[in-house]
């Protein structure tokens, strides 16, 4: 593994790092598992040697594949979070990543249920009335953000 590394990439990891970063995987079904214990939420974390904390995914694309660019996020081929495998990650922009999830049946569109304009002006008139984003998401089977926009101007400018 170490004719891959990088070094110039991320100055601020040495040797010693890469060793314990290497010493922390085992591969099972072709995933590289990241070994610490943590919460299965969250993707593991790595702490280099300065102390500072980095996602575990990512210092593997950044040694095995190359930089990452600002904003782009490392998403997984197998949607395994505690997966390092370079080979099982991309990378991506949030919105790549949200059509990723969608594709693999691990997450709805927010914007799922197509509202009319009828039901538009009903939120509108809601809004007017002072009901919370939340409570009216709740009645239209929307996502808060759906109302927020709507109530924002940014979707339905033309409606109620």
């Amino acid at each position: 593994m170490a004719s891959f590394i990088q070094l110039n990439m991320l100055p601020q990891l040495n040797n010693s790092d890469f060793l314990r970063f290497t010493d922390k995987i085992r591969v099972a079904d072709g995933c590289w598992e990241w070994q610490t214990p943590g919460d299965p939420k969250h993707y593991p974390k790595f702490k280099i040697s300065k102390g500072k904390m980095v996602d575990a995914h990512r210092l593997s694309y950044q040694l095995f594949k190359g930089a990452i660019a600002p904003g782009q996020y490392i998403c997984h081929h197998c949607d395994n979070r505690r997966c390092t495998n370079p080979e099982h990650l991309f990378a991506g922009t949030p919105k790549d990543n949200a059509i990723d999830a969608y594709q693999k049946g691990r997450m709805t569109p927010p914007n799922s249920r197509k509202l009319s304009e009828f039901q538009v002006a009903q939120i509108k008139k809601a809004l007017r009335e002072s009901k919370t984003h939340a409570a009216i998401a709740l009645e239209f089977g929307v996502c808060r953000s759906t109302i927020s926009n709507i109530a924002q101007a940014r979707n339905w400018r033309g409606v109620g």
